[in-house]
């Protein structure tokens, strides 16, 4: 209305009514109340509801806020980590290259608790919480290949008991458990099922909001697609199990598979490693990794006991220069305007430069422009990979 001079203000009277509308056209919405901001609002579910949405969820349509800070981010998540102390491991490699790690293992021995495992449901939901905010600009997960193991189908010469049984088969729906399991067993194959129920959330949410993943575990020796492979048609591995084979559709998973023995080891050991597109560009080299020591080798990664260790413990361990591969893949999501070049072992093959990391003119590397593994050995022999140390 006009400037009007004090106490001479008033509205119209009557109220001017709204126009009807057009009876031709469709009615109003209703309106949407709005929520009282100034009271504590409540939770929108529970985690067992939010579970069911992430595990629901048909497509990997990134449709989370959260996926740019994801992108971000400088901090990786190294599930199942092994040693947090080894100086040739994952977590040092991708801390030489300036990323930040979250490490998770309740092994004491390798520098963990009872505070870092997710089997702790405390412990799961805050892994999973940070993993839906997109802390993480990459995931690494290795869980326990124990009840997958192909050394089950083999009985064991060094064990009087010969060796663990085979506790899940390839047919009839025994994946996740064969049914005449021994009793002894039961919560050992209870126990493998949930870390890898757990792992696959965490990794699914991590994928919703942005974040690029692999996992690593034996490969499949069942499949007789797989000639160079296999071995027994029974053979179960991770690879099959209902929650991986979910996360690797909505994730558009992709699959590298080589032998351990191109880094150096004397066991062939195949294994294979499933992983989201965004690291392609370095892992997808693994399958050119082929064995060359015509499957001869002097050891063997499992069945074997000695003073009451299984030699597959050892095995475990990964060799330096897969760290530094893994470690490469990673960095390479948060330096992607460098010109980082194939792993030595692929230059080599294709018969290019051995060169890792290039650094660019116009943008330093974090803390290198070139990592070796040789510089973070303790030892006084750079060539004799820290294989005493299990895991990653």
């Amino acid at each position: 209305m006009p400037w009007r001079k004090p106490g001479d203000r008033q509205v119209s009277d009557p109220v001017p009514l709204p126009a009807d509308g057009d009876a031709g056209q469709p009615p109003t919405l209703p309106d949407i109340e709005a929520p009282d901001l100034s009271q504590p609002q409540p939770p929108s579910g529970s985690l067992s509801a939010e579970f069911d949405r992430v595990n629901r969820t048909k497509a990997p349509f990134i449709t989370n806020p959260s996926a740019t800070s994801a992108k971000l981010s400088r901090r990786v998540l190294v599930l199942f980590s092994g040693p947090y102390a080894r100086p040739d491991g994952l977590i040092a490699f991708l801390r030489k290259m300036g990323l930040q790690v979250s490490a998770l293992d309740n092994d004491a021995s390798n520098g963990g608790n009872a505070a870092h495992d997710i089997l702790d449901n405390a412990v799961f939901e805050s892994t999973l919480r940070r993993a839906q905010r997109g802390e993480f600009l990459a995931v690494f997960a290795a869980p326990p290949c124990s009840t997958f193991s192909i050394s089950r189908f083999y009985r064991s010469n060094t064990s009087s008991d010969g060796g663990p049984p085979v506790i899940r088969r390839r047919s009839n729906g025994q994946v996740t458990g064969i049914a005449e399991c021994p009793p002894a067993h039961r919560r050992e194959l209870k126990r493998a099922n949930e870390l890898v129920a757990r792992t696959c959330s965490i990794l699914h949410a991590a994928a919703e909001s942005g974040s690029e993943f692999a996992m690593e575990n034996p490969a499949d020796h069942g499949d007789v697609k797989q000639p160079e492979y296999f071995t027994d048609p029974e053979h179960a591995p991770i690879w099959l199990m209902p929650d991986v084979v979910a996360l690797s559709k909505f994730a558009s998973c992709r699959y590298a598979t080589f032998p351990m023995c191109s880094f150096g080891v004397d066991y062939e050991k195949p294994t294979t490693i499933m992983y989201t597109p965004g690291l392609a560009q370095h892992l997808q080299d693994l399958n050119l990794l082929k064995c060359e020591h015509n499957h001869q080798h002097s050891g063997k990664a499992g069945g074997v006991k000695s003073h009451g260790v299984w030699n597959s413990a050892a095995a475990a361990a990964y060799p330096a220069e897969l760290n530094l591969w893994i470690a490469q893949a990673i960095a390479h999501l948060a330096t992607a305007h460098r010109d980082v070049q194939p792993h030595p072992l692929v230059a080599k093959r294709m018969g290019g430069s051995d060169n890792i990391i290039h650094e660019a003119d116009h943008s330093p590397l974090p803390s290198m422009a070139r990592v070796e593994p040789s510089s973070l050995y303790p030892t006084s022999n750079p060539t004799v990979p820290m294989l005493s140390l299990i895991h990653i």
